[in-house]
């Protein structure tokens, strides 16, 4: 028998992965909420200007 056999770890390849990807998919869904939040204060933003240039008094 080869004794450096038993020296080397084993190495939980599936366990390594599957944490690296749970890490970016929680990654990614942090930034696509991100960006869908943005782009709902952008929506709303704008509809205040509007709402407020339509309530404004034309000028004589």
């Amino acid at each position: 028998m080869n004794k450096f056999q038993q020296s080397v770890p084993k190495v939980n390849t599936f366990g390594i992965v599957n944490y690296v990807s749970n890490a970016i998919a929680l990654h990614n869904k942090m930034v696509y909420k991100l960006l869908i939040y943005f782009m709902r204060m952008e929506v709303t933003s704008y509809k205040l200007q509007v709402t407020s240039c339509k309530l404004q008094e034309p000028i004589a």
